[in-house]
């Protein structure tokens, strides 16, 4: 049993520091949008901000459903 909530808990970690990197990449791509001029570059932010907002969508809604199921 001890292993299990070991287990548990290193994957609670992983997840929130994976939750802070998406949140830290969003708030990232938010800035060069804001800032940049090349639109190439912006373009580039646009498309990873859509990708990173879509996982953190998918990610809340899974987060949802597993506490509901709780």
């Amino acid at each position: 049993m001890p292993c299990r909530v070991f287990l548990y808990v290193v994957y609670m970690d992983k997840g929130i520091i994976l939750l802070k990197k998406v949140k830290a990449d969003i708030f990232f791509h938010q800035e060069v949008i804001r800032n940049e001029i090349d639109p190439a570059i912006v373009a580039i932010s646009k498309d990873l901000l859509k990708e990173n907002q879509d996982w953190l969508a998918e990610w809340d809604l899974q987060n949802k459903v597993a506490m509901q199921n709780n």
